[in-house]
């Protein structure tokens, strides 16, 4: 997202930051837009886990549904980049027998930080892309300083959802084959396509639409790493004025984004299982095959 957010940038190099961004805002602390559940909305188990230097590595399992049951702990995981993992985190993927990792960065992601896998967890390439055709509409509001947040949830609606329906088909029906589980979904950060992939099998499963969007805001706890990221990444746009706490909003995961992600897919589709199902293409019997290998 960072990336992409200053390709944007680099078109409007003529134009300096301060002229449109009069002052610093003082955001609140990343911790406190964690949205907090009650215990009965989960098992009560750990929800982050220790891979090697990964950051946002969690379980999706472990939470209740709306009709009582329990999505299966150890089937499906997420997480953030691994070129960063070394050799323990590769043993500890190997311990988890994850079989089957779902790398959701572009090619240029890719290719900038390639990672290693253990030699019998197969890699599948699924790019969503970010960077785009529409720098030109985002070009327009980078000059008011209280709109920048409004770009994450415009991304999460056109870039994420609206464009990339084959990506998130391909991911629900790898799921649906119990073979490929368990299995791993990422990003760069593990927060916003992962998180967009994650809301869709989270509600395909019926967990409750809060839980979900409290899971998305767990992402804040890495806050300080996405910070670290971006301040390597921000190079000669410091001459702009540039610095890493100016891009608070597109580094936090707030409630309000993926609420308003999951509107915008009942107001355009009718439902997540609609956009699946008849945008996306997923058959019915791979939808209740999901909900087969990850209910309890």
């Amino acid at each position: 997202m960072i990336r992409w957010f200053l390709l944007i940038m680099a078109a409007v190099l003529g134009t300096p930051w301060r002229r449109w961004r009069k002052s610093r805002i003082a955001y609140p602390a990343a911790a406190s837009l964690i949205v907090p559940l009650p215990d009965d909305a989960h098992d009560g188990g750990e929800r982050f886990l220790d891979v090697a230097h990964v950051v946002n590595f969690r379980d999706i399992g472990g939470y209740r549904t709306a009709d009582g049951r329990t999505v299966r702990r150890g089937r499906v995981y997420r997480s953030g980049k691994l070129d960063v993992m070394n050799a323990d985190g590769r043993a500890t993927l190997g311990t988890m027998g994850v079989k089957l990792v779902c790398d959701l960065r572009s090619e240029k992601e890719s290719e900038a930080a390639p990672y290693v896998l253990p030699a019998d967890v197969a890699r599948h390439a699924l790019p969503v892309h970010m960077e785009s055709d529409h720098r030109e509409q985002l070009r327009a509001i980078l000059f008011n300083t209280a709109k920048l947040r409004n770009i994450l949830s415009n991304a999460y609606r056109e870039m994420i959802i609206d464009d990339n329906p084959s990506i998130f088909a391909t991911i629900i029906n790898y799921v649906a084959d119990a073979d490929n589980l368990p299995m791993l979904i990422h990003c760069t950060a593990g927060k916003d396509r992962t998180g967009v992939a994650t809301a869709l099998i989270l509600s395909l499963l019926g967990v409750p639409e809060q839980t979900i969007i409290a899971d998305y805001t767990l992402s804040n706890h890495h806050y300080d790493d996405y910070h670290a990221f971006t301040v390597n990444a921000i190079g000669r746009f410091r001459l702009l004025g540039i610095e890493a706490d100016d891009l608070w909003p597109l580094l936090v995961a707030e409630a309000d984004t993926m609420r308003a992600a999951l509107d915008h897919i009942r107001t355009r589709y009718g439902s997540v299982e609609s956009y699946v199902r008849d945008y996306a293409g997923v058959p019915q019997a791979n939808i209740d095959a999901l909900r087969a290998n990850l209910l309890e």
